[in-house]
């Protein structure tokens, strides 16, 4: 059974993909939504988190892409940022399975990925 993977697009992934190490996902990371596109059509991840401040003027691009136009609607899409951030209230609430804010809660980002993957494989 091939294990789950997540893309991770945020200039700072490692505390997020670390934390999803831990709890036996296999992660990528990229620093821009530019980049997760290439990435995406590569390894077609079970489950995609994007750092909505990262992309303020393009933060539906990523969703659309993922749920449109690569051919994988289903795909799962968790957002973090600021709940402040009015860009958000613009988009589609169907853009995003969860929504997290700054500061980020972890262990509710893990949580909220067991419930939309698959169960993680036990690390060696």
């Amino acid at each position: 059974m091939e294990q789950p993977c997540i893309l991770i697009v945020s200039e700072d992934y490692s505390r997020i993909r670390e934390a999803l190490r831990d709890a036996g996902y296999s992660t990528a990371g990229v620093p821009d939504p530019e980049s997760a596109r290439e990435v995406f059509e590569s390894m077609k991840p079970s489950l995609v988190v994007i750092d909505d401040e990262l992309a303020r003027t393009t933060h539906r691009s990523l969703p659309y892409y993922v749920r449109v136009l690569s051919g994988s609607p289903r795909t799962p899409l968790l957002a973090i940022g600021d709940k402040a951030n009015e860009s958000i209230a613009r988009a589609p609430a169907e853009a995003y399975d969860a929504y997290f804010t700054r500061p980020l809660d972890l262990h509710a980002l893990v949580a909220a990925v067991r419930q939309l993957m698959p169960a993680a494989p036990p690390t060696p």
